[in-house]
């Protein structure tokens, strides 16, 4: 299997629509937490979601065909 690829990304939670992306996502923690301080200037009920990708990955007996 794959390695997961992990981001992060500054999120909040809006009445009617939960998690409303404030940013970017960002593939360092500490850029990720730099831009959390800033959003929370304006939103002081941001948080940090971390995001996580699995590669999908197809059988190997099927490679050449």
């Amino acid at each position: 299997m794959a390695k997961p690829h992990v981001n992060y990304e500054v999120v909040r939670d809006v009445p009617g629509y939960p998690f409303d992306p404030c940013g970017y996502q960002s593939s360092s923690l500490r850029d990720a937490q730099k831009e959390l301080r800033q959003a929370r200037r304006h939103y002081p009920e941001a948080y940090l979601a971390r995001v996580e990708y699995t590669r999908y990955q197809k059988s190997r007996s099927k490679k050449g065909r």
